[in-house]
């Protein structure tokens, strides 16, 4: 029998050639997660899974080992590591303290007290510095805020600002920073207010090291929080329409007049209708919605978008600008749009 050449065979029939008939080039071997072989095998994996994590969950077992149970574990190269990542040289001792809770300290005397030890505990908790931390964020967040949105009352500048300084948002800040395996607490993984006292004691840290890095600190983790969000879902205004008429009644203008503009589908179940806001004969707003109450409310609230300059398209923050001391911005019942202390024409 006469030898095939190499251009007479195909890939299958190569492969079996130089590896005997052992190799299969059959589609059977490559099983998709939804065959009928592995799909109830990766169900049954999930339900064992749910079962095991309800189990932990009634016992108030928690299976998963801290970062620090492990030999290897240095935590003064940890906090050194920490400085090198966020750019600073806060001291080891101060880090300490920042990392260390109350419920830490309490354990540890317990402990002390069950081995019968009286020596005297040399830890100081981050309450002292979380205080701190937060009455200085608080301070750069509403300074910033004034500035960076000058047309905005000062309603919705203490809206944001306590959006901004929530527990997520600051918890999940130390969360991506790396606090997670550093903080000194009784539950692991940290409690979210463990993740947000940690932040704040951080920052207070950093203004007895230099106020200018604590401010610049806030800028670049806590107030970038803002970028692509709606200032308008932040701050829900009650009443848009009680508040458009007190704004066009210090402006001098004409009461706010709703006009139904057009409509699609009206007494069906896809009915659409679009309203407009005219003030002495000038649309200052207009919006659609299922209904004509829906319509109105949202056409207000797009008068009062335009006012305020809080158009999420038109936005640019200055994340990057320091505004001190700034002043407050007038609230909404005493704004006319010329009385705006932070505006900076240029």
């Amino acid at each position: 029998m006469r030898p095939l050449k190499m251009a007479q065979l195909n890939l299958g029939e190569f492969l079996r050639f130089n590896f005997g008939a052992s190799f299969h080039t059959s589609s059977n071997r490559c099983r998709s997660h939804t065959s009928r072989e592995t799909k109830p095998v990766l169900m049954e994996l999930n339900r064992r899974r749910k079962t095991i994590e309800l189990n932990n969950k009634l016992k108030e077992v928690n299976p998963m080992d801290r970062r620090s149970s492990f030999l290897e574990w240095n935590f003064q190269a940890e906090l050194a590591a920490l400085n090198g990542r966020l750019g600073e040289n806060i001291p080891a001792g101060v880090l300490t303290e920042v990392f260390t809770t109350e419920g830490h300290i309490e354990a540890e005397r317990e402990k002390q007290e069950e081995l019968n030890i009286d020596i005297p505990l040399n830890m100081k908790s981050n309450t002292e510095l979380s205080v701190a931390g937060e009455n200085l964020i608080s301070k750069i967040i509403t300074n910033w805020l004034r500035g960076a949105l000058p047309a905005l009352p000062e309603e919705g500048v203490q809206a944001v600002k306590t959006y901004l300084t929530s527990e997520d948002i600051l918890a999940d800040l130390g969360f991506h920073i790396g606090f997670k395996d550093l903080i000194m607490a009784v539950e692991y993984p940290p409690l979210k207010s463990d993740f947000a006292k940690a932040f704040k004691a951080f920052v207070g840290a950093l203004e007895r090291q230099d106020v200018d890095r604590a401010e610049s600190f806030i800028l670049d983790l806590v107030a970038v929080q803002l970028v692509g969000k709606d200032i308008n879902e932040i701050w829900d205004i009650p009443l848009p329409m009680r508040m458009l008429s007190k704004i066009l009644e210090n402006q001098g203008k004409g009461e706010p007049e709703a006009r139904l503009i057009w409509q699609l589908g009206p007494k069906t179940l896809l009915a659409n209708y679009t309203v407009g806001i005219y003030s002495d004969k000038e649309l200052i707003g207009e919006y659609h919605g299922e209904t004509l109450e829906i319509a109105e409310d949202m056409a207000a609230r797009d008068a009062l978008r335009k006012l305020f300059k809080t158009d999420v398209s038109k936005v640019v923050l200055p994340t990057k600008e320091k505004f001190a001391n700034a002043a407050p911005n007038p609230s909404a019942q005493e704004w006319t749009g010329q009385n705006l202390p932070n505006l900076i024409m240029g």
